[in-house]
This record gives C-alpha cells, sequence and structure tokens, in this order.
C-alpha cells in the first residue's frame, strides 16, 4: 500500500473513530493512554463510549483477536480529566504473513493524533535484563538500543529518531509512584518476535549492549510519534519475569494482577501530575 492511499483509509479510520466514540467534529482530547500487558486490567477509566479496533475498518481490517488484548478504544474521565485509551495494542509480529496488516501498528496511534492528542502514554509488560529491576517494578523508558532485527511501520524517506518522541517529563513517574512500586528508568530493546528471546546469549548481548528491559511494543508506536513534533511521548514497562526465567503467560498475568492496584495509582496521579 502506497502512502497517498494509507492517507486516505487513515483519515476515513479517524471519521469511524470520532463518531464511535461520540466525540464532535470539533471536539480534541489532548492525553491518551496505551495500555500493555499488565496495565489494561488497572486503570479505572470511567467509561463514556467505547468502540472496537476493527469497526474503524481501513487499516485496521486486518487486525483479529488476541488473548488478553481487547482491542478496544475507549473515552472517558479519570479525577474529572478527559482521556483515550487503548486496551490492547496490535504488534508488528501478528502479521507474519500479512505485511499490508502492519499498517495497523502504525494507524493505532496515528489515529489518536488526527483526533488532536497530543500526550501519549504507552505502557507495556517486559521482560527485565538485569538483577537489579525487580519483577513487578516499572522501567521508565529513556531510549532503545537497537539491531534485533527490528521492523518500523514507517514509509520510505521517514527519517525521524524515535527517541525524540519521549519528551514528557519522567520525574513525574517517581512523584506519582506508590512507595512499594520499584522505579528504574533506562533502555529498551525492542524484539520483533513473536517468539521469545533466548535467556542463553540473546538477554546477554542486549545487556551488554546496554539494554535494561525488552519487549514486542513501544518502539513502532514511540517511532510513529516522531513524525509528530508536537505530540510528547511518556513510555513505561512493567517487568513481568527476571533474566532468567521462562517466559509463562500465565505466570506474568498473575504478577500482573497482584501489581494492578498500584499501577492504577500510578497513572491516575500521572493523569493529574502531568497537568494534561
Amino acid at each position: 500500500m502506497n502512502r497517498k492511499r494509507y492517507e486516505e483509509l487513515l483519515t476515513f479510520s479517524a471519521q469511524r473513530l470520532r463518531a464511535g466514540l461520540g466525540l464532535e467534529a470539533n471536539d480534541k482530547i489532548d492525553t491518551a493512554i496505551v495500555l500493555g500487558t499488565g496495565w489494561a486490567d488497572a486503570f479505572a477509566l470511567k467509561v463514556k463510549c467505547s468502540t472496537p479496533m476493527r469497526d474503524l475498518s481501513g487499516p485496521f481490517e486486518a487486525v483479529e483477536e488476541l488473548e488478553g488484548h481487547a482491542r478496544r478504544y475507549e473515552v472517558g474521565t479519570v479525577n474529572g480529566k478527559r482521556i483515550i485509551v487503548l486496551r490492547g495494542r496490535v504488534h508488528m509480529n501478528e502479521f507474519t504473513f500479512n505485511p499490508a496488516g502492519k499498517l495497523a501498528v502504525r494507524a493505532q496511534v496515528e489515529v489518536l493524533f488526527k483526533l488532536g492528542v497530543k500526550n501519549l502514554i504507552l505502557t507495556t509488560g517486559v521482560g527485565g535484563l538485569l538483577d537489579t529491576v525487580p519483577v513487578g517494578g516499572i522501567v521508565i523508558i529513556d531510549g532503545w538500543v537497537s539491531s534485533w532485527g527490528e521492523e518500523m511501520p514507517l514509509f520510505a524517506g521517514e527519517f525521524g529518531n524515535p527517541e525524540d518522541a519521549l519528551t514528557l517529563p519522567i520525574e513525574k513517574v517517581t512523584l506519582a509512584a506508590p512507595e512499594n512500586l520499584p522505579i528504574v528508568v533506562g533502555s529498551h530493546v525492542f524484539w520483533l518476535g513473536p517468539h521469545f528471546e533466548g535467556r542463553r546469549y540473546d538477554k546477554r548481548r542486549m545487556r551488554e549492549a546496554g539494554g535494561v528491559c525488552v519487549s514486542m511494543s513501544v518502539k513502532p508506536e514511540a517511532a510513529v510519534a516522531a513524525l509528530y513534533p508536537d505530540v510528547k511521548v511518556l513510555a513505561m514497562g512493567f517487568v513481568c519475569n527476571g533474566p532468567d526465567e521462562r517466559m509463562e503467560h500465565e505466570h506474568h498475568r498473575n504478577v500482573a494482577r497482584e501489581a494492578a492496584p498500584k499501577l492504577g495509582v500510578l497513572l491516575e496521579k500521572l493523569v493529574d501530575l502531568l497537568n494534561f
């Protein structure tokens, strides 16, 4: 699909999202939060309207259901402030046999920018690469360590740097976090997947290169956000497993359920402290 056609479809999807969320033509909401693994059940949003991602059509037609990912946009209030929430993102590795579907990874956040979103909080579940990054803690992502078979949802000539999008003040996270929620600032490794990174060699190489955590999301969305100079991003990872642990989905979900109340408090306070 060429860029012109994609833009046409994106405009159509943005119109459908606006209608699905009950927003008027001139109604703008500044802030959106993407809720990833470990975060989706933690955020107490007073939902006014919601719409499934697939109902947006256009670039989203290839999106399929994935266990644990609601794939739903919601608009509502937190402490009286209106925000948009995406519960259950789309990942680059979901379209191994359908390359055109990878545009949904781009569109899932770009459609928000078309609605006027200027502040984007990206959350995800991550694997810790260091013993000093505790399971159940938070990594505030301040940059990336690259070169592990990356693929970004960008067109030729889009030379933005994902790190340039990370401009929301990370010190606010420390102020918002409960006392018993460990916070680390560090780098993220984007792993394309869908297979997990190897514990024996891959994680060691990531550590040696300066990586603090690893996951299969966040960087693609930040790469798209970097194309919009007026969009500011804060990226955070919830540490689901340590550097030597096996990847077990149910274990990750249990760790996330236990931490959900603390993550919810963090997000609610952040919405206030960042003065959106």
